[in-house]
C-alpha cells in the first residue's frame, strides 16, 4: 500500500508541477511573443548589419540605419495603401442601397 500512496503523491505533485508552469508560462505570454519576434528581427538584420560592419559602419549605426529604414518602408506603405483604402470604402458605402426596398 505504501508504493501505491507514493506513486500517487508523486503523480499528484508532477501534475501540480504542470500545471504551475502552464499558468507561468500564460501569464508570461506576451513577453515570451515580444522575445521571440525580437530575435527573428534581429535574425533578419544581421546580414545586413555585418555587410555594413565590413565597410566601416559601427554596428550601433548599422541597427539603427535598418530600423529607419524599415519605418519609411512602413510609412511609404501606408501613405500608398490608405488613401486608395479609404476612397473604396467610401465608394463602396455610397454604392449600398438606403432601404431594404431598393434591395
Amino acid at each position: 500500500m505504501a508504493e501505491t500512496a507514493k506513486r500517487a503523491a508523486l503523480a499528484t505533485l508532477v501534475v501540480g508541477g504542470v500545471v504551475v508552469l502552464a499558468l507561468a508560462f500564460w501569464k508570461i505570454r506576451l513577453l515570451v511573443a515580444l522575445l521571440f519576434f525580437a530575435f527573428i528581427i534581429a535574425a533578419a538584420m544581421r546580414p545586413g548589419i555585418d555587410a555594413l560592419r565590413r565597410r566601416g559602419v559601427p554596428r550601433g549605426a548599422g541597427v539603427a540605419i535598418h530600423y529607419v529604414g524599415f519605418f519609411a518602408l512602413i510609412a511609404a506603405l501606408l501613405w500608398v495603401v490608405v488613401p486608395r483604402a479609404t476612397q473604396q470604402v467610401s465608394n463602396a458605402l455610397g454604392d449600398l442601397p438606403s432601404s431594404p426596398a431598393e434591395l
